[in-house]
């Protein structure tokens, strides 16, 4: 199939945008509810200190910041990866309407039938998941280990460790997933296709026993 939709077209760079920006703001209140916490364990430490309302106020402030970022961030991926499931289901509906009709016949329903149910939820998902966290990862991990150094070294040393043993068993066993990918796709569509073509027979089949 050719002529497959480019990712960033019909406003979806614009959204892609928003995306870095909502990462930026979590990153953005992360750390002042980083500091802010800080700062009440240091007058906690201090019986004659006053009690840190803003410091807990920016606590509860950047808490509810987060979670409608979060939210911002969830709906505007699910929009992108939904409008890029359905430009390219039209663009694999017209790839079919050209294919020669001999040629089409020999292809069994429930497989074709799989690329526009399973596959394109798998595409939808990839967009709305998959690109969004790591466009916000992509701001928040670094934007977050920073904080803690700016705090304590030993504290981003602790968190960034085992982040970056984690980042390294996914690079290393991203390749893999491909081929089980593909696997798991064709062993689809057979059943797909089985069941599709078994199915309008089920009575006849189980009359003959």
């Amino acid at each position: 199939m050719t002529g497959m939709p480019r990712f960033l077209d019909r406003n979806r760079g614009p959204r892609i945008a928003l995306l870095a920006v909502l990462a930026l703001g979590q990153a953005g209140a992360a750390g002042i509810a980083a500091f802010a916490t800080r700062d009440v364990f240091l007058i906690l430490g201090d019986a004659a200190a006053p009690t840190p309302i803003l410091s807990l106020l920016l606590i509860a402030g950047a808490g509810g910041a987060i979670a409608a970022l979060r939210f911002a961030e969830r709906v505007t991926a699910e929009r992108v990866g939904q409008d890029y499931a359905a430009e390219l289901r039209i663009a694999l509906f017209t790839h079919l309407t050209l294919i020669p009709a001999r040629t089409l016949a020999k292809r069994r329903t429930g497989g074709l039938a799989m690329r526009f149910v399973g596959d394109l939820s798998a595409v939808r998902g990839w967009v709305s998941t998959g690109i969004a966290r790591l466009v916000s990862a992509s701001i928040v991990l670094p934007a977050a280990a920073a904080v803690l150094f700016l705090i304590d070294s030993s504290l981003g040393l602790a968190a960034v460790l085992p982040i970056g043993v984690g980042l390294a068993a996914m690079a290393l066993a991203g390749p893999r997933l491909g081929p089980a990918h593909r696997r798991l796709r064709a062993r689809r569509a057979r059943l797909a296709a089985d069941m599709t073509d078994r199915l309008p027979h089920a009575p006849d089949l189980r009359l003959l026993g």
